[in-house]
């Protein structure tokens, strides 16, 4: 069986609506690099990272207010 690379995404949230994503992220801390360096210019509440290839759920999320990982 091949070995297949993860896929990440992030979303940008504000009001509990979707304002922005970026897509392609082979690495976990590629994506949340991302989330930080621009939650604020996107004027988000939160940053959601989805495990595209797996659960396709959220597996970490960083809140503006806050600047703190849920999943540290």
């Amino acid at each position: 069986m091949a070995w297949e690379a993860m896929t990440y995404r992030v979303e940008f949230r504000r009001d509990g609506a979707v304002i922005g994503e970026a897509e392609g992220f082979e690495d976990r801390d590629a994506a949340k690099r991302l989330a930080e360096a621009e939650i604020a210019e996107r004027d988000a509440e939160i940053a959601l990272v989805i495990d595209v290839d797996g659960t396709g759920m959220e597996v970490a999320s960083i809140r503006l207010d806050a600047m703190m990982w849920d999943d540290e």
